[in-house]
């Protein structure tokens, strides 16, 4: 049986899940600021006694990139939790764990009143394609550079 269990940054003071996500080398991106790392969620997923994946989120307001304008209705400022990342070992793959966080992510989203959960993914990440697309998340193709090369993907991107 998978246990779930959702952290807040005050949290994170676990060292099996500091080790599994230094391990996978994400440890980088929730290595950020304070400000940042105060809107941190995770969510991992454990069967008998051992991580075998997890969800990281981070609660962010939704702007527009190129101009760097925050969103509001009603002059409030609109939020969205955004997927940092998320894994689950291959051994433990196709058996509804990556549902499970991704569910158990859309509703951490409404109970932190966000407006929409959004991620991107690479092209090559077909698994996680299916997954979301099953879910009913909304595609949106584009493309991020890292080291100079431009790599294929997009964002996908579910209200609540």
């Amino acid at each position: 049986m998978v246990k779930y269990k959702i952290l807040k940054s005050c949290d994170l003071n676990d060292e099996k899940i500091i080790n599994y996500l230094f391990n996978l080398n994400y440890l980088r991106w929730l290595q950020n600021n304070d400000a940042w790392l105060n809107n941190l969620t995770i969510i991992v997923a454990i069967k008998n006694n051992k991580i075998v994946g997890h969800l990281s989120l981070i609660k962010q307001p939704l702007t527009v990139p190129v101009y760097n304008e925050t969103l509001k209705i009603a002059n409030k400022i609109i939020m969205e939790l955004f997927v940092q990342t998320f894994h689950v070992s291959e051994l433990y793959r196709r058996l509804g764990i990556g549902l499970s966080l991704q569910e158990l992510a859309l509703t951490e989203t409404k109970s932190q009143n966000c407006y929409q959960l959004r991620s991107w993914s690479s092209f090559d990440k077909k698994g996680n394609y299916q997954l979301k697309l099953k879910l009913g998340f909304s595609f949106a193709p584009s493309f991020i550079e890292s080291n100079g090369k431009k790599i294929a993907g997009g964002y996908f991107i579910k209200t609540v």
